[in-house]
């Protein structure tokens, strides 16, 4: 039996998906730059809000 893709489920909301995947991939993302409070995070944090 294939399991399908939680990413793919239409009964899960928008918020859910959010809670759910988004928000832990952000986590994870930060932690990978040495979390909240690093230098190396406040870099990439502004590089990203400006898009270069």
């Amino acid at each position: 039996m294939r399991r399908q893709d939680p990413n793919l489920d239409s009964s899960v909301s928008a918020s859910e998906y959010t809670s759910n995947v988004v928000r832990l991939a952000y986590l994870k993302l930060i932690e990978s730059f040495g979390g909240e409070d690093s230098d190396t995070w406040a870099a990439e944090a502004t590089r990203l809000h400006r898009g270069t």
